[in-house]
């Protein structure tokens, strides 16, 4: 979740609610003995509003907060792999008599050196998926290959395909997977031709045909093309790392030729295909080395955008490379290259935008708050603005902008400005009905920290104006409108903000008939004092 990121306060706790915060094997930095402190001090609120947590955590990631915490942590035994997969094979596949699969020497054996239960739950349903076969002795065999990533099966098949152009189609039928022959061939030709082979006999009887590559490469025709996984699940998402890990020289030659087919669209959804394998093959290693084919086609407009922004979909909320994902976009966000801010304005407005949406908008205010005012800054205006908008991300937007006052005061008034005079909706639904202490308090330091910041910047008071447009729109109570501008105006009274402000409404703008309300309440309240008194309510 972004332990850097993330304070104990930010936890949901709607009275009444259960939660429970899943830690295991957490990636980004480890909660701090602050974090575990705050969840101690909150807890005798937390019984009185019936907020009930849970937080599931393992020892490697908790070690900072395992002291503070020591009365209020049980230490539950982890359930084994044998466990975990019967339990799963009986209740989530609903078969029975499996002690027959589990108690095999082979099977047992790799349950007994299981350590994650998600290699429990992938094993129980690669059993699952075979458990019916006829021939059980195969079917294990393959349950164990294919567990193993089909290590043994790709072993045998390359050694008895020496051939380049038979190692090539095999390669284009896993990366389409089903495709159709030709798109299959076509493909093959491509990767040939990036790794400099020659391509034999090109024309169109060339091959051993259709039935031939049936045979050649394993395959099962279904109504949508040659498919090697149909009868081996996942053999397709196996290959490339298989040959990724036993021919490292291919990498690059592999990359550029998965750009060009993707800049293609030699099928539907090839672009989404493409991202994925790149992001699963390289997690398997332990790698984040797309990201510097991102950085490439962003920067020097070397494929399409619409894979860039693919690959960090798939990685950035990626339970092993995730952190490091957003760790390089939030160094891209602050960056003088226009392009790659350009690209974190638009992405955190997409998956990481709708998962993590405080992670987002804290990439989103870095590239708000540039000094350069370009297509990134106003991009990462439309995607602070969308969340914004949106009623399941909004809370979180106000949050964030928040808890950056104090700490990191310029990029929230980049943000804050954004909000306050770019989305009517936001102000409407923080100041209209019931009033909390929170929201008046968000627009009282928001404008007292800008106008401390950039008393005389033009944005300040032009700003300011439209959140006032906005207000006399929406009806808000001047008593709200006194309590959050009152002071500030009251300040600047002989200077020039006060006058921009108050001075009308800007020219030709549509609402102009109904703003005079407003200013005419607040320059009668600043000739009568009544502005310049601290407000206690």
């Amino acid at each position: 979740m972004g332990w850097e990121e993330l304070l104990a306060r930010e936890l949901p706790r709607i009275p009444g609610t259960s939660y429970l915060l899943d830690l295991t094997d957490s990636t980004d930095e480890k909660p701090s003995t602050d974090f575990g402190e705050d969840l101690i001090k909150d807890a005798p609120r937390g019984r009185e509003e019936g907020v009930f947590l849970v937080v599931l955590v393992t020892p490697d990631v908790w070690t900072e907060c395992s002291f503070v915490t020591k009365s209020n942590t049980p230490i539950l035994r982890l359930a084994t792999a044998a466990e975990i997969a019967k339990r799963l094979l009986i209740v989530k596949h609903q078969l029975n008599d499996v002690d027959d699969w589990l108690m095999d020497e082979r099977i047992n054996n790799i349950l007994s050196g299981i350590e994650h239960p998600g290699d429990a739950m992938r094993l129980a349903d690669a059993i699952s998926l075979n458990f019916r076969r006829h021939d059980k002795e195969k079917a294990k065999l393959e349950v164990l290959d294919e567990f193993k990533n089909w290590s043994s099966h790709l072993s045998i098949w390359f050694s008895e395909h020496p051939q380049q152009a038979d190692r090539a189609a095999l390669i284009s039928a896993a990366v389409l997977d089903p495709g159709l022959p030709a798109a299959i061939m076509d493909a093959r030709n491509g990767l040939l031709d990036e790794i400099g082979e020659a391509i034999e006999n090109p024309g169109p009887l060339s091959g051993p045909g259709r039935t031939g590559y049936l045979q050649l490469l394993g395959a099962v025709e279904t109504p949508h093309g040659f498919s090697i996984s149909a009868n081996k699940h996942k053999l397709d998402e196996a290959v490339i790392p298989f040959v990724w890990a036993e021919w490292p020289q291919m990498k690059t030659p592999i990359q550029s030729w998965l750009l060009k087919l993707a800049s293609s669209r030699v099928q539907p959804g090839i672009i989404e295909r493409v991202s994925s394998l790149m992001v699963q093959t390289a997690s398997r290693n332990n790698s984040t080395a797309y990201m510097e084919l991102v950085r490439k086609i962003i920067v020097d407009n070397a494929g399409i955008r619409e894979l860039a922004f693919s690959i960090v979909d798939n990685a950035v909320l990626d339970p092993a490379a995730g952190a490091k994902v957003r760790q390089r976009l939030l160094r891209w966000a602050a960056s003088n290259t226009e392009s790659l801010a350009l690209f974190v304005a638009e992405s955190c407005g997409r998956a990481l935008g709708r998962e993590r949406p405080s992670l987002a908008v804290r990439r989103i205010c870095r590239v708000l708050s540039r000094t350069n005012t370009d297509r990134a800054t106003h991009a990462a205006a439309i995607s602070l603005l969308n969340l914004a908008d949106n009623e399941s991300t909004r809370s979180a937007v106000f949050d964030t902008v928040c808890s950056m006052f104090a700490a990191q005061k310029e990029e929230a008034v980049s943000a804050f400005l954004t909000l306050a005079s770019g989305s009517r909706s936001f102000v409407g639904t923080c100041l209209t009905g019931e009033v909390g202490a929170d929201e008046l308090e968000f627009f009282e330091v928001g404008w007292e920290i800008t106008v401390q910041l950039q008393p005389e910047d033009p944005r300040t008071s032009s700003s300011m104006r439209t959140f006032l447009n906005f207000c006399e729109n929406l009806l808000v109570a001047p008593n709200i409108v006194d309590r959050i501008l009152g002071p500030i105006l009251a300040n600047s009274l002989n200077k020039i903000l006060a006058m921009e402000v108050l001075s009308g409404p800007e020219p030709g703008n549509p609402e102009a008939p109904q703003q005079v309300g407003i200013r005419n309440h607040l320059i009668k309240e600043l000739i009568w004092g009544q502005l310049n008194r601290k407000f206690e309510y």
